[in-house]
């Protein structure tokens, strides 16, 4: 679902108050670091997501968003409103660490979409 925005997702041992917050290893950039480097000049945009940091998902399995996810999945792999909840997770995880979430348009589809149903 979050092919080429994330390295991978994984259970948190250590958020306990969101569903879920984007970081990055040890040596990747921060989010402050990823906006420096994208209001610089780059003519090649490949070159640029090659410089952007792999970030990690990670998600608060207790956490009853998570846990309707879950739910909505276990049912229908194909649910477009489970699919466009975990793209709000992943949008706000992004915003809440301070990266850039990509599309404002695609995002507030999403959000209303999922205050229509």
């Amino acid at each position: 679902l979050f092919t080429g925005k994330i390295q991978k997702v994984v259970v948190s041992k250590r958020v306990t108050d969101t569903p879920s917050v984007i970081v990055t290893g040890q040596f990747g950039h921060s989010a402050n670091m990823e906006r420096i480097m994208k209001s610089q000049a780059f003519g090649d945009n490949s070159r640029m997501q090659m410089m952007m940091s792999q970030k990690t998902m990670e998600i608060n399995v207790r956490h009853p968003i998570i846990a309707e996810l879950k739910k909505l999945m276990d049912e229908d792999k194909d649910n477009e409103e489970a699919k466009d909840i975990a793209w709000l997770l992943y949008d706000t995880a992004m915003i809440n660490s301070g990266f850039d979430f990509g599309n404002p348009k695609d995002f507030s589809q999403r959000m209303f979409r999922l205050m229509q149903s």
